[in-house]
């Protein structure tokens, strides 16, 4: 059951929203979170049949409520937004009531194993998302939590990524095309990379696309186990580089709950090969960590499919990578696990560079 509820938008929720507000005591806040806490836990219940008599939510203010990493929500006329619903549970049907409007349905039509089997329509108020990438990593835009995140608390996603863009606006006009684009894109991974395309499955729950080319996309320790990403569907070279590059940051982005990895202090700044600005040692290691396995990719891609353009990005890869690898050698100190997982990149960097003819010795 947690498996389910520790979706990015909880955990997020859980830091941002309800931490907060019990912390401080805040009766009147604990209250209004208390309805997102119930949206979030409605779907595990009702896939195992553990239901109060009834249960509370707060339409959001498009006047729906959607469940995290499930396909289906509600979506009634936009009247009723921001009103609370009541959810009465009987048997196998559910009642409804959101101020006059009384709706009953069944539990199976919320339910997607059993919804197929459906033989009556049903209700118009049920909606479903197009955007299940594998039935592993949802792609989604439009959770309220997401959407105000984007709208009012971006800041840092923009910072750590060099913009001074003021907003970063979702991107929620999916199409069919959009959703194979980006299902094709993973696919891509998996057919040259399983390993990578496993880790992907394995701890990525949401891919958050972004209406805009302020930054082409970031992470956020808040959202464990998200990115956001730039909707640009017109280079699937790039797409599967961005997908590999931020799942990378937030698999390091885990790491670091557990250990810190590098010693330096964050106002000592070098060169990054990446950025105009200096970073420190901790911004440098995560280029370095996530460009050593976007090397490795184009590596392993350019051995079946020799074309120039892999070469020459490859290349490129290859030349920053020296750069801030010699960084971190020569200045960076770091944690027993940190300094493992450096070797690790100056084997891969030494393998790769071999193969390719760029080989260069690391200052000592």
């Amino acid at each position: 059951m947690w498996k389910e509820i520790l979706h990015p938008v909880f955990i997020f929720w859980l830091s941002q929203r309800w931490q907060p507000v019990v912390t401080a005591g805040d009766q009147e806040g604990i209250k209004k979170e208390q309805y997102e806490l119930n949206r979030f836990l409605l779907i595990p219940l009702l896939r195992r049949k553990l239901l109060l008599p009834s249960m509370s939510f707060l339409l959001d203010d498009r006047a729906e409520l959607r469940f995290l990493g499930h396909p289906y929500f509600l979506r009634f006329h936009v009247r009723y937004a921001n009103q609370p619903l009541e959810m009465t549970f009987h048997n196998n049907t559910i009642s409804l009531s959101v101020n006059e409007l009384v709706k009953e349905l069944s539990m199976d039509h919320l339910i997607p194993a059993s919804y197929e089997e459906q033989n009556t329509p049903y209700p118009d108020f049920i909606c479903r998302k197009m955007d299940l990438l594998d039935g592993y990593v949802e792609l989604d835009s439009s959770d309220r939590l997401i959407r105000e995140y984007l709208a009012h608390e971006s800041n840092q996603l923009l910072k750590d990524n060099g913009s001074d863009s003021p907003v970063l606006p979702p991107y929620e006009r999916y199409s069919l095309l959009d959703y194979w684009y980006f299902k094709g894109s993973l696919d891509i991974i998996r057919n040259y990379w399983i390993e990578m395309y496993k880790e992907i499955i394995g701890h990525l729950r949401l891919i958050s696309l972004l209406d805009t080319d302020a930054i082409g996309g970031g992470t956020i320790s808040s959202f464990q186990g998200a990115i956001f990403l730039q909707y640009r569907t017109n280079d699937q070279l790039y797409t599967v580089e961005n997908i590999i590059h931020e799942a990378s940051h937030n698999r390091l982005n885990q790491l670091l709950e557990v250990d810190s990895l590098f010693l330096n202090p964050q106002n000592e700044l070098f060169r990054s090969p990446w950025r105009k600005d200096p970073r420190p040692i901790s911004g440098i290691y995560h280029g370095a960590y996530v460009f050593t396995r976007v090397a490795f990719w184009y590596d392993r891609l350019q051995e079946v499919h020799p074309y120039p353009e892999i070469h020459e990005r490859l290349q490129s890869v290859i030349d920053d990578l020296f750069d801030a690898l010699s960084t971190l050698k020569q200045h960076g100190r770091f944690t027993e696990i940190g300094a493992s997982l450096l070797e690790e990149m100056l084997l891969y960097y030494s393998q790769i560079s071999k193969k390719n003819s760029r080989l260069t010795t690391f200052s000592t």
